[in-house]
């Protein structure tokens, strides 16, 4: 599943995928050949949608508690679902002379490009749903993505 698109992406041919389902505001599950793939955004963060255990560790480390990352979670997976769903993106590893990657999840990060060509990941920055997670995470598009969070924040 996963060795599929990353070879397709190998090859370099664009691997256009087919959105199956979203999971939240930063995963999503597409068609890649046999068997689905899970894909992470690249260098975004969402909320948490569901109180969970990463939802209790992020709130006691100081960030927002889970009771204000639940609503906002929510409504970046409704987003998502929203740009999402049924449509076919382009997958786009880190740096155009790369293959995708997968993460410690197996799931495989990309950057998203939507069937408009707007890039995913930046226009949840930018509506204010997601954070960019360059500061855990360094990545090639993180200016771009923080100037974005910036304005969102104003």
């Amino acid at each position: 599943m996963i060795a599929f698109l990353l070879a397709f992406l190998a090859a370099g041919a664009p691997a256009t995928s087919h959105v199956l389902r979203v999971v939240d505001g930063d995963t999503f599950v597409v068609s890649a050949g046999p068997r689905p793939v899970t894909i992470r955004v690249l260098g975004i963060d969402c909320p948490e949608s569901h109180r969970n255990a990463k939802c209790e560790r992020d709130g006691a480390r100081g960030g927002a508690t889970c009771a204000e990352q639940v609503p906002r979670g929510q409504a970046a997976t409704a987003r998502a679902r929203e740009l999402l769903i049924g449509r076919d993106v382009v997958l786009e590893p880190a740096r155009p002379c790369e293959s995708l990657k997968p993460d410690v999840y197996r799931r495989t990060l990309a950057y998203v490009r939507l069937p408009d060509g707007a890039d995913f990941g930046l226009e949840l920055v930018r509506e204010g749903l997601c954070a960019d997670y360059g500061w855990k995470y360094p990545h090639p598009r993180m200016v771009e993505y923080r100037a974005a969070a910036a304005e969102a924040r104003r």
